[in-house]
C-alpha cells in the first residue's frame, strides 16, 4: 500500500531549520507595486508570512522558511520592483513561529 503526503513549501525538507526574517524597506517603496512584487518573490522562494505598507511610508515584511530561501528573498526585496527606489533595508532574524501557511498582504 502506498500513501502520498503533501508537503508545506516552507518546510519541504526535514533537514531545513525554519527561521523568521523581519524586514523594513525604506525609500520610494509605496504606490510602486512593492507588495505585489513581494508576493511573487515569496511564491518563487517558497516562504510564508506577510507584507504591508506602513504609515511611515515604509514597507514591512515578516517571512518564515529555511534560512537559505529567506536570504534569497531578502536579496530580491532589497532591489525592489522597477518603479521603486530602495534606500535602506533593515533586516532582523528571529525564531520562526510556524503560524503562517501562506504569504499575504496585510493592512496596518
Amino acid at each position: 500500500m502506498s500513501t502520498s503526503a503533501t508537503s508545506d513549501p516552507a518546510t519541504d525538507s526535514a533537514t531545513d531549520q525554519l527561521e523568521r526574517v523581519v524586514i523594513e524597506i525604506a525609500g520610494h517603496v509605496q504606490a510602486v507595486g512593492f507588495r505585489y512584487y513581494a508576493c511573487v518573490a515569496a511564491r518563487k522562494h517558497s516562504v510564508v508570512g506577510w507584507v504591508r505598507n506602513d504609515a511611515e511610508g515604509t514597507v514591512s515584511v515578516m517571512a518564515e522558511g529555511p534560512r537559505e530561501r529567506l536570504e534569497a528573498f531578502v536579496e530580491v526585496l532589497s532591489k525592489g520592483p522597477a518603479a521603486a527606489d530602495v534606500e535602506d533595508v533593515d533586516v532582523r532574524w528571529e525564531s520562526a513561529s510556524g503560524r503562517f501557511s501562506r504569504f499575504t498582504v496585510e493592512q496596518y
